[in-house]
């Protein structure tokens, strides 16, 4: 599934991603190119098991909403 995130990655005018309960696992975390997206608007990750965020998340300016609840394992 990381190389999906990776892949949206280069779109950049992807403004909302959600993800919840598809069984996905990101213990490893996101991928630090989710920073390029510079018009995500919108990311909910929910009962995804994820790790932790990497540094590039503060990279998007125009984020408005950051909803990562319910991850743990």
């Amino acid at each position: 599934m990381t190389k999906i995130l990776q892949g949206m990655t280069e779109l950049p005018v992807v403004e909302e991603i959600y993800l919840r309960n598809w069984g996905l696992n990101f213990t490893d975390g996101l991928p630090e190119s989710i920073g390029n997206l510079k018009s995500l608007r919108v990311l909910k990750i929910e009962y995804c098991y994820l790790g932790e965020l990497p540094e590039s998340i503060g990279y998007l300016e125009n984020l408005k909403i950051l909803d990562i609840g319910n991850n743990g394992g």
